[in-house]
């Protein structure tokens, strides 16, 4: 019997999924041609990953060091963004954020102790990063700053964020 319900569920679903679905291709089809180029809710649920926490993450974003990542929930990270967990550092995301297209987020890189005889890895002519403005991960005797962007928060396109 617990089989039988669970199909009936099913087929129920699938039901209010057709139903549904042919309401809004009813409704589109009335639409301006700008409104029918939109994606479908479909082509949006194949496009982004879904986490337990209702975060939506892109499949084109790239996540380097997804460990060091971490969102309270309800957040968007949009296509082509970058976000740097690789260096070592925690990255914090709060509710309700979104993340938009090109955003670089990279932490800080700072010596590990203010003593002035302790070597720095870091060719002086380049300063923190390569020729091309690109943060280089910590070396010997540095570390990595966290990131912590907070709760309803909108990061807007190509921003390049550092801590």
């Amino acid at each position: 019997t617990t089989q039988r319900k669970a199909e009936t569920t099913n087929n129920n679903d699938k039901q209010q999924t057709t139903t549904t679905m042919a309401s809004v291709s009813a409704a589109s089809a009335s639409d301006t041609p700008e409104q029918q180029s939109a994606p479908s809710p479909t082509k949006f649920k194949m496009d982004y990953i879904r986490t337990a926490t209702q975060n939506y993450i892109s499949r084109s974003a790239n996540i380097l060091g997804a460990p060091n990542l971490t969102t309270k929930g309800k957040s968007i990270i949009q296509a082509d963004a970058t976000i740097h967990g690789d260096y070592g550092a925690p990255i914090h995301v709060g509710r309700y954020c979104h993340i938009q297209k090109g955003v670089i987020m990279t932490p800080s890189v700072v010596p590990v102790s203010s003593d002035p005889l302790l070597a720095i890895d870091r060719p002086p002519s380049s300063g923190l990063g390569g020729g091309d403005g690109s943060i280089m991960p910590p070396g010997k005797n540095e570390k990595a700053l966290p990131i912590i962007i907070g709760s309803h928060t909108q990061i807007g396109s190509n921003t390049h964020i550092q801590s």
